[in-house]
């Protein structure tokens, strides 16, 4: 994208009516790229936005824009210490700020009615029950799917927690609540009379 942008460079750079340079000019080396191009580079890609099938789309995102702004951090620095340039040119460079959004979750009602979904009663089907344990599990702890892959063992139904493996090998304790806790024994129990339990 920074090869694009340098490519499409007038020879000479423009400047407004009081001489400040509005787009700088093209480089004929790397080593007399400035931060003044890197800066109006992040300018340019705001402008453009994305590009699909050779059209400008979207307006890009500042966390698009701040993996962007990394890799050509991690570039200039080793160019840098390879000498290559005397200095990396993204000194004072402005940081692309990436506001975090928060995923959509589910409502309270929402949550209810997904429960509601395995029934209640004495009759349930062995995967009825099942599945209403590992809802609650989801629910209480919001741990993620693959997470639920633990053995037995794991789980403390005396303290009313679970010790499971997330992403990078990390472990945590995750407490559940009472509710939760009746699930998992029903299922347990429910577990004894299947002959080929599917969990």
């Amino acid at each position: 994208l920074f090869g694009t942008y340098l490519d499409q460079l007038d020879p000479e750079p423009t400047v407004d009516e009081v001489g400040s340079i509005v787009v700088p000019g093209e480089v004929e080396a790397t080593a007399a790229i400035t931060r003044t191009h890197l800066k109006y580079f992040f300018g340019w890609l705001r402008e453009r936005g994305s590009v699909r099938a050779g059209q400008e789309g979207e307006p890009l995102s500042e966390a698009y824009l701040s993996n962007i702004y990394r890799a050509l951090q991690a570039f200039w620095k080793w160019m840098a210490t390879e000498e290559f340039v005397d200095a990396s040119p993204m000194a004072h460079v402005p940081k692309p700020v990436a506001v975090e959004t928060p995923p959509p979750v589910l409502t309270l009602d929402e949550m209810k009615a997904l429960v509601a979904t395995c029934g209640k009663g004495r009759n349930r089907s062995f995967k009825d029950i099942r599945d209403e344990a590992i809802l609650r599990l989801i629910i209480d702890t919001g741990v993620r799917c693959s997470e639920l892959l633990f053995p037995v063992d794991a789980l403390n139904q005396q303290l009313n927690f679970v010790h499971v493996i997330g992403k990078a090998g990390k472990e945590r304790d995750v407490p559940y609540g009472d509710r939760t806790a009746k699930a998992i024994d029903n299922y347990f129990f429910a577990r004894l009379g299947e002959s080929n339990p599917a969990m």
